[in-house]
């Protein structure tokens, strides 16, 4: 029906092509194998949070859906927006012992000033207590490691959300294995994304090193006071700093989760792991499954 497409690794925009080659045929796909969706389900719009008024970033957006009643996931899984035969792929941020779907969105807009289609719909035009049709995609190659290995997970913006849902995923599993969450955002004053949620792991042991990183910070004196350590600048720089740290807990068999911008800070931290270990030892923790992301 059409030439053959190779996938490495499960690489989305292979396995996104091959799924829209078959729709092109008319088929439907009805699979259980990892990296498929499952149904499409309608699930309802039950909240909707603005998260920080006043950023200078964009809009940023806490969603909570009804949970699928025919599906599970996983922290690393993946929630499938489907609008005009189109979809917006979002990290899943809680689990379904929390009994909803929970999203975070931020707003997008197009040059002419056009709301996004995904974020707009989401963000903006959905209506509170109505549904939108969704389907949620396994998302192995960002699955959780065994629930006490020491877990290092770095992000910034909206890769909070798939980071969220393995913290609260070891928060129920293991909450004494050492968890350490280094997270990026705009304004010191505005982006404090689930500061509340964040501090309680932290005080309660969930997360035994925590890093707030603020762009829009120009020195430590405007860093608001708040449990772990908090930085101006970006994610990137606050590894640097940390670079004998982030060493020792590999040394102890800690696996890096990376969700976020690729461009920018998921590839300067590559970068950064690159310069620190060699690309002969980055090959081995991804062989070990101790070096994963979720970029985009």
């Amino acid at each position: 029906m059409f030439a053959p497409l190779c996938v490495n690794r499960l690489q989305r925009q292979a396995l996104e092509q091959w799924q829209q080659q078959l729709a092109a045929q008319g088929l439907t796909v009805a699979c259980t194998v990892q990296g498929c969706d499952s149904a499409k389900e309608q699930l309802t719009l039950e909240q909707r949070r603005w998260l920080n008024p006043g950023s200078p970033g964009a809009a940023l957006y806490e969603l909570h859906l009804s949970k699928p009643p025919h599906s599970h996931w996983q922290a690393g899984d993946i929630a499938r927006l489907w609008l005009a035969d189109r979809y917006r792929d979002y990290s899943i941020a809680s689990l379904p012992d929390e009994n909803h779907l929970r999203l975070l969105v931020r707003e997008q807009h197009h040059d002419n000033g056009e709301p996004g289609l995904g974020s707009g719909w989401l963000c903006q035009q959905w209506p509170p207590g109505t549904t939108s049709p969704f389907s949620l995609r396994s998302n192995p190659a960002f699955h959780a490691p065994s629930a006490a290995v020491p877990l290092i997970l770095i992000g910034n913006g909206t890769g909070l959300a798939g980071l969220r849902a393995h913290l609260k995923q070891r928060s129920l599993q293991n909450p004494q294995a050492p968890c350490w969450l280094l997270f990026g955002e705009r304004s010191p004053e505005h982006d404090r994304i689930w500061q509340q949620e964040l501090d309680h792991w932290y005080q309660t042991g969930v997360l035994s090193e925590l890093d707030r990183c603020y762009s829009r910070a120009t020195g430590v004196a405007e860093l608001p006071e708040q449990c772990g350590r908090t930085h101006s600048g970006y994610v990137q720089h606050a590894l640097r700093r940390e670079k004998k740290r982030l060493l020792q807990w590999l040394k102890q068999g800690a696996a890096i989760y990376i969700c976020g911008s690729r461009d920018g800070m998921a590839s300067d931290i590559d970068q950064l792991l690159q310069q620190w270990l060699g690309s002969r030892a980055i090959q081995r923790l991804q062989q070990q499954g101790r070096y994963r992301k979720d970029v985009y």
